[in-house]
């Protein structure tokens, strides 16, 4: 649903409550029912302090766990991807075994023995 859905709802569920406890609509009367107003606001005030502070403390628990989560993530070594694995495995199964005769650098590819010989030496 739409924010806009929503606050409009809600917007309607606010007059409607005022309207149902200030003008009393149960009797057919339009006197103002302030006394019922009061006994609700009595009544449930202080199960809605409990549970707000309920909510209070279990978005800010899971706020914490949420931090210590990305604590951990940000400390773990970051996994390679398959293009990695495979360059890395590729890697370790070559080996140099192109040496330059002048210099004794190694190449992993003859290709790049050759460059190198032709630029510098």
């Amino acid at each position: 649903m739409k924010a806009i859905l929503k606050i409009l709802l809600g917007t309607i569920f606010v007059i409607g409550g005022i309207y149902w406890y200030f003008v009393n609509l149960a009797l057919g009367t339009s006197l103002m029912n302030w006394q019922a107003f009061v006994l609700l606001f009595k009544g449930f005030f202080g199960v809605f302090i409990f549970l707000l502070g309920l909510f209070i403390v279990w978005l800010e628990a899971d706020e914490l766990r949420i931090k210590k989560d990305a604590k951990e993530v940000t400390r773990a070594k970051p996994k390679r991807t398959q293009t990695e694995e495979i360059r890395a495995a590729v890697g370790k199964s070559q080996k140099t075994n192109f040496v330059c005769a002048i210099c004794g650098r190694e190449f992993k590819s003859e290709r790049g023995l050759k460059i190198h010989q032709a630029r510098a030496h």
